[in-house]
């Protein structure tokens, strides 16, 4: 059978192996200019928006515990009053049990917000300079944790598939390693 007649068989070609580095890429040439790379800033810009916004949303969570959980424990007191007085054997949950669990949901989910606000703040203002892209890997997974806060999560999607296609190219991978030697210099 011949060569031109299997549909399934590669192009001939001398060479088998794919380079690299493609061969119109310079060495003189700044690398951070080329393919993909480009876009390592706007990512990076992206990321300082996002933990912005979740360092906002974390001030809210603040706001609330401060002051929307006594306003919520003042109501589950007058319906629990309510409930006495409709059946006084009825089983109640402890007043105390229910403002400790608002307390300390309202406080996880600002702890969790400001962690992942600070992360992505720093880990944008480091990736800016196309330093430490691994961070910036990770904190594009992390802020899919904003899932369970819904507002941001179209945001957070998109700068994870945004990001993921920018930070894991060779290009981009490239110019992070080319930004570090010359660092390290």
């Amino acid at each position: 059978m011949d060569d031109f007649e299997n549909p399934y068989l590669p192009p001939s070609s001398d060479d088998t192996t794919p380079a690299a580095i493609p061969p119109d890429v310079d060495d003189d040439v700044d690398p951070r200019t080329i393919g993909k790379a480009k876009y390592v800033p706007w990512v990076a810009v992206s990321m300082i928006v996002h933990g912005g916004l979740m360092l906002i949303a974390a001030i809210g969570f603040i706001v609330m515990i401060v002051f929307l959980v006594p306003q919520m424990t003042e109501q589950i007191e007058k319906q629990q009053q309510m409930q006495r007085q409709e059946n006084p054997n009825a089983p109640q949950f402890p007043k105390e049990g229910m403002t400790a669990l608002l307390y300390g949901t309202y406080g996880a989910m600002s702890a969790f917000l400001f962690v992942i606000g600070i992360l992505g703040i720093y880990a944008g203002i480091r990736n800016y300079g196309y330093q430490n892209r691994i961070l910036g890997i990770i904190t594009m997974i992390l802020n899919m944790g904003s899932i369970f806060f819904c507002w941001c999560l179209p945001f957070s999607i998109g700068l994870l598939i945004f990001g993921l296609i920018v930070y894991l190219s060779p290009e981009a991978d490239r110019a992070f390693r080319w930004q570090t030697d010359r660092t390290n210099r």
